[in-house]
């Protein structure tokens, strides 16, 4: 069976890269053939690489735009891509037996980058059995009424989930007739192990103790908090995805399994990001997340799903309390069951949706 992925996967970040890749393996080694829909959307490729370059200056801005390419690269040595892709139809995408749209915030369609992308809805796209495994749609609540257009193409889609709790409650208030499933991200589902730990891997790290900042942004506040800590603790300090001077180390392109490879080992992390938030989950980590108002749909479902609600700090919160707490927290094991249980619902979507019929798919019927 010939699989097609379709997720945003050109976004410079690690873990959009990762949430397709995991997908990508999961379903391989299951035994299907599968590729990434290799569209390119250039209007949102510019947008990303502009808005990764003019954060900087001088000499910085050269030095971005070479991080970019080594991860854009790195993308293409990983990800079984299809042939270049630039206006989506039926005719391009026959040769698969089906389609798979997700993960990722593919469905909010006021995404700065890509906007409403019609490929991500599946729009145009038929006589392919399609499935829709955890797209989101991201900061839009379930008060915003959707596109026509959107309605339409999430009606024809054979076999439905979503990523969180608000995209269900959205196409819960759209069809009320039938929820569609909550699945876990795909980071949660592929181990990662041989990526991570190769055999005669070299360049290991040596055995120092260190937090990890993991953020999209940081408040000065924040930054001498982390100091105070990791100090009185004897911890480095490790920045990924900004070059910071006041931290021990800083990366800005270090590759997505490296940086995987840091959560696991990190005695602290702090991170305000959704798949920062689940490699926490995943390796069982010492952290603390801060919610912003952007990202509060995606982090409340994590944090409400895991039990892990004490971890939780807003932009004005102290983090030092729940530095000191974590350490002592006994809530791990129970968060790894949670993981586990949510897991196999999630693979047993994806198998029953690829295993069955178009005619079994009970599609969502729109009211009128």
């Amino acid at each position: 069976m010939k699989i097609g992925i379709v997720t945003y996967h050109t976004a410079i970040n690690p873990g959009a890269f990762l949430q397709v890749y995991a997908l990508q393996m999961l379903l391989n080694k299951t035994g299907y053939d599968v590729q990434v829909v290799n569209y390119l959307n250039f209007a949102a490729i510019k947008k990303e690489i502009t808005s990764c370059i003019y954060r900087n200056k001088g000499l910085k801005r050269i030095l971005e735009l070479k991080s970019i390419l080594k991860y854009l690269f790195f993308q293409y040595r990983y990800l079984k891509l299809s042939r270049f892709i630039l206006k989506p139809s039926s005719s391009h995408l026959k040769k698969y037996d089906a389609l798979i749209f997700g993960s990722d915030e593919i469905w909010n369609y006021e995404n700065y980058f890509f906007k409403l992308t019609p490929i991500f809805f599946g729009m145009g796209i038929h006589g392919i059995k399609k499935i829709s495994y955890a797209p989101s749609f991201g900061h839009i609540n379930d008060d915003n009424t959707l596109p026509n257009v959107v309605q339409s193409a999430i009606n024809d889609i054979d076999f439905v989930s979503v990523r969180d709790a608000n995209s269900q409650s959205i196409l819960k208030k759209i069809f009320p007739e039938k929820v569609s499933s909550v699945c876990l991200d795909p980071t949660f589902l592929y181990s990662f192990d041989d990526e991570i730990n190769p055999p005669k891997s070299s360049n290991q790290r040596k055995a120092t103790k260190f937090f990890l900042i993991y953020a999209n942004t940081i408040s000065d506040e924040r930054r001498k908090e982390i100091l105070e800590f990791s100090q009185s603790k004897n911890l480095k300090t490790i920045v990924i995805g900004s070059k910071q001077s006041w931290a021990n180390e800083s990366y800005t392109d270090m590759s997505p399994f490296k940086i995987l490879k840091l959560f696991q080992d990190a005695e602290f992390i702090f991170t305000n990001t959704f798949h920062g938030t689940i490699f926490c989950l995943k390796y069982n980590c010492n952290f603390v997340i801060e919610i912003t108002s952007g990202k509060k749909n995606k982090l409340d479902f994590l944090t409400n799903t895991f039990e892990v609600q004490h971890r939780v700090v807003t932009q004005t919160d102290k983090i030092l309390p729940i530095l000191m707490q974590v350490q002592s927290d006994k809530s791990q094991i129970n968060t790894l069951k949670l993981i586990e249980i949510h897991k196999k619902s999630s693979i047993d979507f994806l198998h029953h949706a690829l295993n069955s019929s178009i005619a079994q798919s009970g599609k969502i019927k729109q009211n009128n």
